[in-house]
């Protein structure tokens, strides 16, 4: 069973930058939330979250919630949280994030994000250990 728990939530300093209210359709496909994919700061607005769409990239944390544009968003930022996956991963192993702001094994030099702590299969949504500062171990790539 996934759980999300301790995780340390960032007092909903961010606003949502799209309508994450309810499904819609992206790179993730026609009728798939924006809840536990990978959030990245904007560079154009203060205060705003957008989805880490290049994958490999540095991220803020998990978003946790469905918020509307401009709604205050509630980020997982470090401890254990939900994700959904971009590909198969398996347990123990380092991930960063996909072109779809999903989480994949890490490869190369890419940020490396969280560690997966149960292993999973693509779009399914399992814990892990979000550190979205670049401070989680290689975790054999």
């Amino acid at each position: 069973m996934t759980t999300e728990s301790p995780l340390i939530h960032d007092g909903s300093q961010m606003v949502a930058g799209a309508d994450w209210s309810a499904a819609f359709n992206d790179a993730n496909g026609p009728g798939k939330s924006a809840q536990f994919l990978c959030v990245k700061a904007s560079t154009a607005t203060a205060r705003t979250l957008i989805l880490a769409t290049a994958g490999g990239e540095a991220i803020y944390g998990i978003l946790q919630n469905k918020p509307a544009l401009g709604f205050a968003a509630d980020i997982g930022i470090l401890g254990i949280s939900k994700a959904r996956l971009g590909a198969v991963v398996v347990t123990g192993k380092a991930l960063m994030t996909d072109s779809s702001a999903r989480l994949i094994q890490a490869t190369g030099t890419n940020q490396r994000v969280a560690v997966a702590l149960e292993a999973g299969n693509t779009d399914q949504i399992i814990a892990v250990f979000v550190a979205p500062w670049n401070t989680v171990a290689s975790g054999g790539g």
